[in-house]
């Protein structure tokens, strides 16, 4: 297949602030669709780069094992082989659309006419600061009147780490647990939120997909391979 990649640099896209950390947990999603071959297609494709995360607690004097996860940087010309190009484009010609924009999606959809997902926008932050750590390190914390135990995490990002946790309605609090941690530069995206995952055929000639919130690079594998079962169907 030929495919041309379209993309925007957009405030609030999720990839910078949180893209490259995968959890084998995340297979499979919710969603009807799914079988055993998109889960292998996500158990193939995420081959290189699994490290051990190890949780700091208050309550123990060393660090415990939780379990294995993906860290790294997606490189896209390993999964297809396209070109991209930066909006505003010159119109042209194509047998299919894939409309993967994430919380974007049904503005897309609505200015061109056609039904909408229904797609939420959630909003996670995060640091990118100066620093190394090998593997993940997280760690866990409660904000104040919580009786929840929550994690944080630190992961290699470029040179340095990211650190991060999401909890909309308490961001503040949770960006001043952070720092505490690592300083560095507060970053945000926004991330899809639909009851189940969303991949099919949405009108003539296009494909949605959307709805992957915290777990969609995770499961892009599988949505890839879904995405081509369906352009490829007669």
């Amino acid at each position: 297949m030929s495919v041309v990649c379209l993309d925007c640099v957009v405030e609030g896209g999720a990839s910078r602030a949180a893209a490259g950390l995968v959890r084998a947990s995340a297979w499979p999603p919710v969603c009807e669709w799914w079988e055993e071959r998109h889960s292998k297609a996500c158990r193939e494709f995420f081959v290189d780069g699994w490290v051990e995360e190890r949780v700091l607690s208050d309550y123990a004097p060393s660090p415990r094992l939780k379990g294995q996860v993906w860290c790294g940087r997606v490189e896209l010309e390993k999964a297809v082989v396209f070109r991209v190009t930066s909006l505003p484009v010159p119109e042209f010609r194509s047998r299919w659309v894939v409309l993967a924009a994430g919380v974007w999606c049904d503005e897309v959809l609505g200015a061109s006419g056609l039904p909408l997902t229904g797609v939420v926008a959630s909003r996670g932050a995060g640091l990118l600061g100066p620093g190394g750590v090998e593997g993940v390190l997280s760690r866990s914390y409660r904000l104040p009147g919580d009786t929840r135990t929550r994690v944080m995490s630190m992961r290699p990002w470029g040179s340095g780490v990211r650190v991060g946790d999401s909890l909309p309605a308490r961001e503040e609090e949770q960006l001043s647990e952070m720092a505490g941690w690592v300083e560095g530069e507060r970053v945000w995206g926004l991330r899809p939120r639909l009851p189940s995952l969303l991949v099919q055929r949405w009108a003539p000639g296009v494909v949605v997909a959307t709805g992957g919130y915290r777990n969609g690079l995770a499961v892009a594998p599988g949505v890839a391979l879904r995405v081509a079962e369906l352009v490829t169907r007669s």
